[in-house]
């Protein structure tokens, strides 16, 4: 029990200080801080070993239970469930610090751990159930550490739902270290907390390598895919469908030179973030966006039909002319813009994307000439169109 305590202690240290550094820590700082009142619970069991009922008892259960909390909180942050506040924490320790109390009153000692091993097999098992649920949200990478630890989750509710049967038959007697149970269940609980530490390193890793995968095709203003993503989602796409015909789209925002000189680079980040966030709603499903740089953004349309393409550019060309972005300067205070949209005949596969990117490119380019705010196939031809209806900036 003495190195299960000072592992505990030393593993809930490291992983809360490794927490602390990690967008996304809410679920292993719990964790980390449910290992860290395990590890004071077992320090003070050994410490003051009696089982009446002194403070260093009253502590150690009052921990012990609030580190189980600190567990059933991490693991559904884990999973992507609403964290618990910091409130319930704290009314929870105050509530099992009161219950005691009262179970000391009604049953002496046994009432106290009998208590204590409900409520710990119940919360593994509502643990159990948290990450079973969730394993199915993970990625593939991730979902057999979920399952391995719902399963050490399940095993340590398992024994302290028996270890709560035993007390109601047996009484105190049952807590004797020297019976054959009271053996299994804390060599158990020691190689549960090795398995986990491990596991939970590896799913860390994991989730990092993840981060840094989208950080690598991703742009991080607008959140729509970069030259490098937008490249691994088509070999991707053709992948899985060979020869599969798709459009490209290339789209300017018109002006925006003079958005970012008389409004702000401030405004013209607003402006890139909107224009992604129409494109990707109206698209939906069906297609991909990529910000290349600068205003200009690429469309992959999945479909592969050139005239569908062509009303799905003026969609998002009148989508995007309806919205405005606030900017103090412009009249009442907000800001429309339009854009200019290329869209080249289909391509079915890697060989001919540069192709088809530079005929978008060129016949974007010609709605740029013919006036902006405006939609032109690869052949030259303007598809419907209407004017901008914000006067016009300077270029």
């Amino acid at each position: 029990m003495t190195v299960l305590a000072a592992f505990l202690l030393l593993g809930g240290g490291l992983f809360y200080l490794m927490a602390r550094r990690l967008s996304w820590s809410h679920g292993l700082e719990m964790i980390a801080l449910g290992g860290l009142l395990m590890g004071v619970g077992f320090s003070l069991q050994l410490a003051f070993p009696g089982r009446a009922l002194t403070l260093p008892l009253l502590v150690n259960h009052t921990a012990t239970a609030t580190g189980m909390l600190c567990f059933l909180a991490g693991s559904r942050s884990l999973v992507g469930w609403r964290p618990l506040g910091w409130h319930g924490f704290v009314a929870w320790a105050l509530g099992y610090t009161v219950a005691q109390g009262v179970a000391e009153q009604l049953a002496g000692a046994t009432g106290r751990y009998l208590m204590l091993a409900s409520v710990v097999g119940a919360t593994y098992a509502l643990i159990a159930v948290s990450l079973f649920r969730g394993a199915r949200r993970q990625a593939r990478e991730l979902q057999l550490g979920f399952i391995l630890m719902a399963v050490l989750a399940t095993a340590l509710g398992s024994l302290n739902a028996i270890r709560a049967y035993l007390l109601v038959s047996h009484g105190m007697a049952a807590l004797d270290m020297d019976t054959g149970f009271q053996k299994m269940f804390y060599t158990l609980v020691a190689v549960a907390a090795v398995v986990m530490t491990p596991l939970l390193v590896w799913m860390v890793f994991a989730r990092l390598s993840a981060q840094l995968k989208t950080l690598a095709s991703t742009d991080a203003l607008t959140g729509a895919l970069n030259r490098h993503g937008l490249t691994e989602v088509l070999e991707s796409h053709w992948r899985l469908v060979p020869g599969a015909a798709v459009v490209l789209l290339m789209i300017d925002i018109d002006h925006f030179k003079a958005i970012n000189d008389q409004h702000g680079h401030p405004v013209g980040d607003a402006v890139l973030a909107m224009v992604a966030r129409v494109i990707k709603a109206e698209l939906g499903g069906m297609g991909h966006v990529a910000r290349l740089g600068g205003e200009e953004f690429a469309v992959v349309w999945l479909d592969g039909d050139e005239p569908r393409a062509l009303r799905v550019a003026d969609r998002l060309r009148r989508a995007i002319a309806r919205e405005c972005v606030a900017a103090g300067a412009a009249q009442d205070g907000h800001l429309n813009c339009s854009v200019s949209i290329g869209v080249s005949r289909p391509c079915s596969g890697m060989a001919g994307l540069d192709h088809a990117m530079a005929e978008a490119d060129r016949a974007m380019y010609l709605g740029k000439q013919a006036g902006r705010n405006q939609v032109f196939d690869a052949d030259g031809r303007a598809g419907v169109f209407a004017a901008s209806s914000h006067p016009p900036l300077a270029s």
